[in-house]
């Protein structure tokens, strides 16, 4: 099959390798459907990080919708052909930190997730043709077939970093949020910022499409780039101050203060 591997800063190569087999009775062996591109995944092909990831061998990809091909005889949930969805990391679902909500910091799996390298578990990855998915007691989800394959690849990874993100934010009704970064995380974030009932959303980024789509989800859209941002900012916050930020930037530099 073929599967994508990085070999460093912007040098991503697919490859042809074996097919993947199931050796693990507490695992299965996924056909993907379907899989996607992370703004996570930018880091790697970016080569931010660089030193985690061991060259030629460690693959991509953390989003995935797919059809089970074959279940390890400890395996009770799923059976071959069931349509399945992911969480982008690996938890085993007993330990503290699983118990308190943490998955992605599992204890038994050292932190793995999908696609980030040796520290990260040393686990296939979502870019490729199959893989393997250990403890699939506890991670993937059947996935309804009416869902389009789009809408189930958010399931992964995006929709419940939006989710998570408004839950600890704890905005309350009325209350006024500044959201730096609208890309397609943001926008879900904003989704669910306006569902619970925020006051004013100030939705900040420097791609006008993605300041037209929060705009017509009811955001005020403001681009920073523009030398008056701040005065428009003033002007269009008419009443109230920003008393919380979601910010989905993922870069150094959107967390410096000026």
């Amino acid at each position: 099959m073929r599967a994508l591997f990085d070999y460093g800063p912007e040098d991503i190569r697919a490859t042809n390798i074996q097919d993947p087999r199931l050796n693990d009775d507490h695992a299965m062996l996924v056909e993907v459907s379907a899989t996607s591109i992370c703004g996570s995944d930018l880091h790697v092909y970016r080569g931010v990080l660089d030193s985690m990831m061991e060259k030629g061998r460690s693959q991509t990809g953390h989003e995935l919708i797919g059809r089970v091909k074959e279940i390890g005889k400890d395996v009770g949930r799923f059976k071959p052909g069931d349509r399945v969805s992911m969480a982008y990391s690996c938890s085993c679902g007993d330990c503290y930190m699983c118990n308190v909500g943490q998955t992605a910091h599992c204890e038994t799996t050292n932190k793995a997730v999908y696609g980030f390298g040796v520290p990260f578990g040393d686990l296939n990855g979502t870019h490729a043709e199959a893989l393997i998915l250990p403890m699939p007691t506890r991670t993937p989800s059947r996935c309804p077939t009416q869902f389009q394959i789009r809408a189930g690849l958010m399931l992964s990874c995006n929709l419940p970093s939006a989710i998570i993100a408004n839950k600890l934010a704890d905005i309350a009704p009325g209350e006024n949020v500044a959201l730096i970064g609208c890309g397609p995380t943001g926008l879900m974030c904003l989704d669910i910022a306006l569902q619970k009932s925020a006051g004013t959303v100030v939705a900040m980024d420097k791609v006008a499409h993605r300041l037209s789509v929060a705009a017509k989800k009811g955001a005020v859209p403001i681009n920073p780039s523009d030398s008056d941002w701040m005065e428009k900012h003033s002007r269009k916050q008419a009443r109230g101050v920003l008393t919380k930020s979601l910010k989905w930037l993922g870069i150094p530099k959107g967390y410096r203060w000026h």
